[in-house]
């Protein structure tokens, strides 16, 4: 009998043990639960406090330095990363006197007025090349081209060289055959049948063509300035790039390793500067210069 007291009160502390135990890991187990769920990986929560400071940094109007280069002038301004390309060009404008609708900003491609700065990969130290002219520059081309465009034939009967019916050659048509009896000058490239020829970064002019009152000319890119020069010996015409709307070509009949080049500078049908005898496998090239990809797609 008194074993079996014993074993009944070893048994009853047992339970109560048991009882107890369950009772504390009850209470326990939520407390635990809690705290885990609290808990973060090591290192995560400094790397959200930096992500926070830098997007803080950045709505605060963080300020990159962009070096600006607009033909032989460099100047730098500062901008929050968070502006667009838009605001960009108005801080140029001051700069430079190149109103905003005028310019070409170019860093890693063409850059869009909707981008922003940070969107379109600028930091400090980015260098941006401006294209563009400025008003007065427009205007000095237009006076310049309006006298030496060559309207062969004059008179008020109008351009001798405004645009004829698509079935008719350029070669074929009067005016341009009285330039192209001239002949092809003899310091001209030698022409190439069927094949375009990129231009090297070291071939900066084409010698031995004609303008439209055959006189012999160069054509001269000059990247550094964004013009394009057409020069004779006793005058030469500079183009800003920013004014030449398009840039055609022609074959000529019987030469075809020799083109017609029609550069169509602003918004005016009769606005154009022809060349004649220009080598055919430059032509892409020469759109290139002055255009961009753009004008070959």
């Amino acid at each position: 009998m008194a074993e079996l007291k014993d074993g009944s009160a070893l048994g009853d502390t047992a339970e109560a043990d048991k009882a107890t135990g369950s009772s504390a890991y009850a209470q326990e187990a939520p407390a635990a639960a809690a705290a885990g769920a609290s808990s973060t990986p090591p290192g995560s929560e400094a790397a959200a406090a930096a992500a926070a400071g830098s997007k803080r940094e950045l709505e605060e109007g963080e300020q990159i330095a962009i070096k600006v280069v607009f033909g032989k002038q460099s100047t730098t301004t500062s901008r929050p990363a968070l502006s667009t390309v838009a605001d960009l060009k108005a801080d140029i404008a001051q700069h430079t006197g190149v109103p905003p609708e005028n310019q070409k900003l170019l860093f890693k491609g063409q850059l869009k007025d909707e981008q922003t700065l940070q969107d379109a990969g600028l930091k400090s130290g980015s260098k941006v090349i401006v294209m563009g002219s400025r008003p007065e520059e427009i205007k000095s081309a237009a006076r310049v081209q309006a006298t030496a465009l060559g309207k062969v034939g004059g008179g008020s009967g109008g351009d001798a060289f405004e645009d004829k019916p698509a079935t008719e050659q350029w070669c074929e048509q009067e005016a341009h055959k009285k330039v192209l009896a001239k002949g092809r000058p003899d310091d001209g490239w030698p022409g190439i049948k069927e094949r375009q020829v990129p231009l090297r970064d070291d071939q900066t002019y084409i010698p031995g063509l004609l303008n439209s009152q055959g006189t012999k000319v160069r054509l001269t890119f000059k990247p550094e300035l964004q013009q394009l020069w057409v020069g004779s010996v006793k005058s030469t015409q500079k183009v800003p790039y920013h004014t030449v709307t398009k840039m055609e070509s022609q074959l000529i009949k019987g030469q075809e390793e020799y083109s017609i080049l029609r550069v169509k500078v602003g918004a005016s049908a009769h606005s154009s500067l022809w060349l004649y005898y220009v080598p055919s496998q430059a032509v892409s090239g020469i759109k290139l210069r002055v255009l961009g990809v753009g004008a070959l797609i």
